[in-house]
């Protein structure tokens, strides 16, 4: 995690299995850990998630992509986005 209004980074592991890559991480941060939704889309609440999935390292076409999950200030709603190859 990094948490830059008190510049803090850290790692944080979490025991739930129905969170299985980066997408169902970001909507549990998003709808249980933060409840972004309850506030104001600039307040600290709002998180960006990021991260790869289990097959980021597989030789599989498509997999090495790096997932950003966050709740648009433009339209409110959860979005998701990539990056890579």
């Amino acid at each position: 995690m990094i948490n830059a209004s008190k510049e803090k980074i850290g790692v944080e592991e979490l025991d739930r299995e129905d969170v299985i890559g980066p997408i169902s991480w970001g909507l549990y941060c998003h709808l249980e850990k933060y409840g972004s939704y309850s506030y104001d889309i600039f307040d600290e609440h709002n998180v960006l998630c990021f991260g790869a999935g289990k097959l980021a390292w597989s030789e599989i076409y498509g997999t090495r992509r790096l997932v950003f999950t966050f709740r648009s200030p433009l339209w409110g709603g959860f979005f998701l986005s990539s990056m890579g190859g």
